[in-house]
């Protein structure tokens, strides 16, 4: 009796603990996005061009690689709860002034702070939810990761709700929040899991798997997959609203397909990964690529509401496909002790695309005037995707 009465409330703590930290991380990334669906208002009342308005979400992705690295090496040698609880009050204090202090220089200084503390979320909730789960780590971080899509899809389809409510500022503010009042239920409900510390390796091997050739051509490939994935849930309102002349809402709630999309398709990306092609994944960015650059081009015709709901879950679709099978790619170009380090440095590499491709957008729009050119800038990311798989070896 008193075995399965403590069982149960094992599994109670650890179904709380998976289930806060998967909103936390929805709420996460609808905090990383949200300034996109509302790009024309903040062009307007921020006195920024495009190129400005899109820095706003490509400056916290470019913190967030610099303590992606070395945060990753400390994540295994300091308490991940501490570190969550630590990153979470650091993210929500950073927020406060973009919401008081509407300049465009508070608001990208605090997205820049914010975004130091986003990747030491993240990957510890996931480390944590790995230790909570050990009989079922790969089903439970597969799970784990289907929240980002579902993060980005949020904040694409609410942010336009958001100011008309309580103020324009408080789309900086809002997702924060929520993370801020599900921090007791996570640290609580993970007591006791991933406390102990196993040994590390020297910091000169860490440094040394960041030397490989092919890691990096993997690397680059899923930094012009990220981009494109950036690009079409960073724009595509602004684009929907200025060409098909749609609501920011409806525009919003269209281009929240594209991160949707990757709840499904991620995690099949890796099913495939592990059976059909398990002998050669390549396969399977070689077919994102290859459909993405039609995807991209298409649009240099024009925009309307039939185009968006035909084309965007086919773009998010393809678009995610590939995730999980550069992580399961990486693994095998480095040796096994060495895996988290390679699982970093996709991260870290896929973010710089991510970076790059809201501000290169804007800039090209303010430069030309038009969006025409940066399908075309979407379309070279796709064929440089494609050659980059055509040139990695068969694994």
């Amino acid at each position: 009796m008193v075995p399965c009465l403590l069982r149960l409330v094992v599994e109670g703590k650890r179904t709380i603990f998976f289930a806060a930290s998967w909103v936390a991380v929805v709420f996460l990334n609808a905090y990383i996005i949200a300034p996109a669906p509302a790009f024309l208002q903040l062009m307007g009342s921020l006195g920024i061009g495009n190129a400005a308005a899109g820095a706003l979400v490509s400056v916290l992705l470019l913190s967030a690689i610099l303590v992606q690295i070395p945060g990753a090496y400390l994540i295994d040698r300091i308490n991940n709860r501490h570190i969550v609880v630590f990153s979470v009050l650091g993210l929500n204090l950073a927020s406060v002034p973009a919401f008081l202090l509407h300049r465009y220089d508070v608001v990208l200084s605090s997205r820049f702070v914010a975004g130091l503390f986003v990747p030491l979320i993240f990957v510890p909730l996931a480390n944590l939810v790995g230790h909570a789960f050990p009989e079922a780590r790969v089903r439970a971080l597969g799970a784990y990761l289907s929240a980002p899509p579902a993060g980005y899809a949020l904040g694409t389809f609410a942010t336009p709700y958001i100011p008309p409510l309580s103020g324009l500022p408080s789309i900086f503010v809002a997702y924060s929040i929520p993370i801020l009042l599900l921090l007791p239920a996570i640290y609580v409900a993970s007591s006791g899991i991933g406390e102990d510390r196993g040994p590390m390796y020297p910091l000169r091997e860490y440094v040394a798997a960041f030397r490989s050739l092919e890691l990096w051509r993997l690397g680059l490939a899923f930094a012009g997959t990220y981009a494109l994935y950036i690009f079409f849930t960073s724009w595509m309102p602004t684009f929907l609203s200025i060409e098909g002349g749609l609501s920011p809402a409806a525009s919003g709630a269209l281009v929240a397909l594209v991160p949707a999309m990757g709840i499904l398709s991620r995690p099949l990306g890796g099913l495939m990964a592990d059976t059909i092609h398990k002998r050669d994944k390549r396969v399977i960015p070689l077919v994102s690529f290859t459909l993405l650059l039609p995807l991209s081009l298409v649009w240099t015709t024009g925009a309307s509401i039939t185009w968006a709901l035909l084309l965007l879950p086919l773009a998010g679709f393809f678009v995610q496909l590939p995730f999980s099978v550069y992580y399961a790619f990486s693994s095998q170009i480095l040796p096994q002790r060495l895996t988290g380090g390679a699982y970093t440095f996709m991260n870290t590499t896929s973010l710089i695309g991510g970076v790059l491709a809201p501000f290169v957008a804007g800039y090209l729009v303010d430069v030309s005037g038009a969006f025409r050119p940066v399908f075309f800038f979407a379309a070279g990311l796709a064929v440089t995707g494609l050659l980059l798989t055509l040139s990695s070896k068969e694994r």
